[in-house]
């Protein structure tokens, strides 16, 4: 899998080896999400990568869980039992009866769940701690002047056996010490802050109802998005791309172009993403009203179509659309457009 080339390589020599997260009860697409998301290259953070299992649990430090899979909860009861020192972080829809230390509720983004990972106290595995060896004190002869000196053995009638004496106090400072690894301190981990974010429409397994809030751990300067398309399919290739940008922190969902551009007045987007066939108003149409609003002026308007003939692209031009994106939605295509409209994004804010 290719990493994400929108951030740069952390050029710190001495970061830790990164920590092993097992995922539990999650279906394949949801797994695959996760793996995407411990790619994100985050400068000066901790680093993780995903584990098929839970064999010995010594290269195991992070359990991810599925709450809303029953299997999956009897299975984490086994893992703690037996290996106490692994952090559980529970996955859910929506709220759970006992809420848990570490918890990731609704729609998976890479932000969100990079950012509940750093918080979790990983603790090292018990070390079994080998006993000390014992120095024994044998009474050997010497030589003197080219003969070996008497020992007491010698001196003394044979009857009694050579005591052999445990080292004590007095012998103690002769015994090799031991070597303790002093515990290296993990660099300080800056917390994001908390916004509340709209999803709008179910595309994955974990989101939310239509209309719910659900707070999302987001960078205070993230960029929301809205993807306006009549196909699930496509909702969902977009939503997975978009969440492995970090710097993507509200991602919203619309099915026709009146949906849009009544979202559109509410929240203000720093990119769409916009079907050219819809039910209703098409594309060309939402995107000429849209950029009739001196809010949406100079927004990113990405049309998606699986058809881009001259004339389209001509039409396109013509209602306010800034370039295209081919469906389906290949991650090659997805990375170089985000490449330049997130640069153009980080411009616009210096003016």
């Amino acid at each position: 899998m290719e990493q994400n080339s929108l951030l740069a390589a952390s050029t710190d020599e001495h970061e830790l080896p990164p920590l092993s997260v097992a995922i539990l009860g999650f279906e394949a697409i949801d797994e695959q999400s996760f793996r995407r998301f411990f790619q994100v290259l985050r400068p000066y953070h901790r680093k993780y990568l995903a584990a098929t299992g839970v064999d010995d649990g010594v290269g195991t430090e992070i359990l991810m869980v599925n709450y809303d899979n029953p299997a999956a909860l009897a299975e984490r009861d086994a893992i703690v039992s037996k290996f106490p020192h692994i952090q559980v972080v529970a996955v859910s829809r929506g709220p759970l009866d006992e809420q848990p230390v570490h918890h990731i509720r609704g729609m998976l983004f890479a932000a969100r769940v990079l950012n509940v990972l750093d918080k979790v106290t990983v603790e090292p595995p018990p070390k079994t701690v080998a006993a000390k060896p014992q120095e024994v004190i044998v009474d050997t002869p010497q030589l003197v002047a080219g003969k070996l000196a008497p020992t007491a053995q010698d001196k003394e009638p044979p009857t009694p056996p050579i005591q052999i004496a445990v080292a004590t106090e007095t012998t103690a400072q002769m015994i090799t010490p031991v070597a303790v690894p002093t515990p290296v301190a993990e660099k300080p981990v800056i917390e994001a802050q908390v916004a509340t974010v709209e999803v709008d429409k179910p595309s994955s397994t974990f989101d939310l109802a239509l209309t719910q809030s659900t707070p999302v751990i987001t960078h205070t300067d993230g960029y929301r998005a809205l993807v306006v398309d009549d196909s699930p399919a496509i909702q969902k290739s977009l939503q997975i791309n978009l969440a492995t940008l970090s710097q993507i922190s509200m991602i919203h969902f619309a099915d026709t172009g009146e949906s849009a551009l009544e979202k559109a007045e509410v929240m203000q987007y720093d990119l769409i993403f916009l079907d050219v066939m819809m039910p209703g108003i098409d594309g060309y149409e939402t995107c000429t009203r849209l950029r009739k609003k001196p809010e949406y002026k100079k927004t990113p308007i990405i049309m998606v179509s699986g058809k881009t003939s001259p004339l389209d692209e001509v039409k396109g031009v013509m209602a306010g659309c800034t370039t295209y994106l081919t469906k389906p939605v290949q991650q090659e295509a997805f990375q170089k457009l985000s490449i330049r409209v997130l640069s153009w994004l980080e411009k616009q804010k210096k003016i």
